[in-house]
């Protein structure tokens, strides 16, 4: 599983948050929260009314990008690298090894966590799928299109 994540989940074993009290845009990538490779990441917390997250995922990598979806050109890349592994992270992964290479199975769901958990608060209002690693400019244009929507206005 790859699902975006946004909220201030932190600490413990598998909730790696970033700096500040968050909200941050986190990836759920099966048994834990991340926002980097390792348990210490520096990602800022986005503090807006509403919020654009999106979780990239390639063979060796992965990447993290939010903003505030009433801001145009606010997207940022929040993590771009490595994958998570047991060296970095814990032994709880699925069979005790990493999340590199992984192996997904082509379903997508919005609105829920990726464990069919209903525990979380706010409202999910829409998403997007690109093919592949989709380039930096089509997330501008992704994250364009969410604030000509102009949420809250």
């Amino acid at each position: 599983m790859e699902a975006v994540y946004f909220g201030n989940a932190s600490g413990g074993t598998m909730n790696h948050g970033g700096a500040g009290r968050g909200p941050w845009v986190q990836a759920d990538l099966e048994k834990g929260l991340w926002s980097g490779s390792n348990t210490t990441t520096n990602e800022p917390s986005i503090v807006a009314e509403f919020v654009v997250g999106m979780v990239k995922g390639k063979p060796g990598g992965w990447a993290l990008k939010g903003g505030d979806a009433q801001q145009a050109g606010g997207l940022k890349t929040l993590y771009q690298g490595p994958r998570p592994s047991d060296k970095t992270a814990h032994k709880a992964l699925p069979g005790g090894g990493d999340y590199s290479p992984m192996k997904k199975e082509g379903a997508l769901i919005l609105g829920v966590g990726g464990d069919n958990s209903d525990g979380a608060v706010g409202t999910f209002l829409e998403g997007a799928v690109t093919a592949g690693f989709a380039p930096d400019a089509a997330d501008a244009a992704v994250h364009a299109s969410v604030v000509a929507a102009r949420y809250g206005r």
